[in-house]
This record gives C-alpha cells, sequence and structure tokens, in this order.
C-alpha cells in the first residue's frame, strides 16, 4: 500500500475530471460512481477512509418532513423554506442519481384515531407539496 505523503505527492502532480472531498461511505460511494463512469477521479480526506460523519448517517434523501411539522406547528416560513428547498434537492438526486434513490416504506404508529389523523393530513400536505418529487403517495 502506497504510504500517505507518496499519495499525495503524486495526486499533486497529475489532472482529474472530479475531485471528491471527504472518504465517508457518501463520498466513497460517489468517487466510484464517477469511476465506473469513465472519469478520472480523485477522493481526498483529512484522515482515514470511512472514518468521517457520513458513516453515521442514515443516508435518507428526504425533503424534511420534520421541518414541515414545525412550519406548521409554529407558523414559522423558514422551516417551510427548507421543505420546499429539500425537496429540490431530492427532486435533483433523482434526475441525476436514480440509481442511487430507491423508495422506503416506513410506518408510523398511531395510539388513537386524532394521531391517526394527524399524521394521515401531514402525510398528504407533504405528499402535495412534494410534486415532482414525491416518491409515492401516502396510504389512506
Amino acid at each position: 500500500m502506497m504510504r500517505r505523503s507518496d499519495a499525495l505527492q503524486r495526486a499533486t502532480n497529475r489532472t482529474y475530471d472530479v475531485c471528491v472531498i471527504g472518504a465517508g461511505a457518501t463520498g466513497s460511494g460517489s468517487a466510484l460512481d464517477a469511476q465506473l463512469r469513465g472519469l478520472k477521479t480523485l477522493l481526498i480526506d483529512a484522515s482515514d477512509f470511512g472514518s468521517g460523519t457520513s458513516t453515521a448517517s442514515t443516508k435518507l434523501i428526504h425533503g424534511g418532513l420534520r421541518y414541515l411539522q414545525q412550519a406548521v406547528m409554529e407558523l414559522d416560513g423558514g422551516h417551510y423554506r427548507l421543505v420546499r428547498q429539500a425537496l429540490g434537492e431530492r427532486r435533483l438526486m433523482m434526475l441525476n442519481a436514480p440509481n442511487l434513490v430507491r423508495t422506503r416504506r416506513f410506518a408510523i404508529p398511531c395510539f388513537g384515531l386524532l394521531e391517526l389523523l394527524y399524521y394521515d393530513v401531514g402525510s398528504k400536505l407533504y405528499d402535495w407539496l412534494s410534486g415532482e418529487s414525491s416518491l409515492s403517495r401516502s396510504p389512506g
């Protein structure tokens, strides 16, 4: 295996199509995808591969459902804008990297009819806001 100092020296004397900064799970996956597409790829990290923050991430590409709840409950336009921005980013990910985006079903436990109605209305509002970035419609 090449020493880090040798690898850094080697990297400074070449040109690349793509430079990925951060060799956690997300960065490594992005670098692999770029290489598989035939791009000359440089992957750099401040530490060891897989030691960064993305290793603890859930890797969920979502639109900020929790922010929607805060926008409604607190009448907060800032949280609403966050939802719209997150949904826009999700749409871009779906268009640019459909091989990385898959629907994941999940269940929300409800302990009464009122709670069921609350989540049903919230899910439907979220689906409506999702527009083109909707992964699927909420049941119910």
